[in-house]
């Protein structure tokens, strides 16, 4: 009935939405000679390391910190989100939900297992881990004490030196088996 999850499953799910979204961007902005690959890749080394700074703080200070009170300084007024597991829209909702979930899993930790970017688009796959002490009603799960590890890959879009955008790939068979009672 489940599927146990493989990262290469899910890295290729992953990998094609990361190239839709870098062949948008190329379709809008040109492509380069290959001649000028090289230095493309270089004049654009300063800001994808700043981007992924940003993308990698962001994480560590917002979700395992539980820095709410820091979400205004990461991401966006206009912030998007495009995850289907945050009904909230907006900034404000990314902090309805964090506030949430962090009240059901108070050692809610995000860590990045690998790390790619692209102009404006940084990509992450990462593993959320904690222990649900209180009830996630939004994903039908009564707690007991469940711990949870849940593989993600999370795409954000950065512009002014914030994140604009977010979207996920989340394997939630893990979420839908402690729903289940199947652990």
């Amino acid at each position: 009935m489940f599927s146990t999850f493989r990262p290469s499953r899910m890295a290729l799910v992953t990998v094609a939405t990361w190239l839709s979204l870098v062949g948008a961007a190329a379709g809008t902005a040109g492509v380069l000679p290959t001649h000028h690959a090289t230095q493309a890749l270089t004049d654009h080394a300063g800001p994808r390391q700043h981007n992924i700074a940003l993308v990698t703080t962001a994480l560590r200070v917002v979700f395992t910190e539980h820095r709410i009170d820091q979400i205004d300084r990461y991401f966006s007024p206009d912030f998007v989100q495009h995850s289907p597991l945050v009904a909230d829209p907006g900034r404000e909702g990314l902090k309805q939900w964090l506030a949430r979930t962090v009240t059901a899993i108070p050692d809610l930790t995000y860590t990045s297992d690998q790390v790619l970017a692209d102009h404006d688009r940084v990509i992450t796959f990462s593993t959320v881990t904690g222990t649900i002490v209180n009830d996630l009603p939004e994903y039908g799960i009564k707690a007991n004490g469940q711990k949870l590890t849940v593989p993600t890959a999370h795409i954000f879009r950065v512009a002014d030196n914030q994140i604009v955008e977010h979207w996920e790939v989340v394997d939630t068979g893990p979420l839908v088996k402690i729903a289940l009672g199947a652990q």
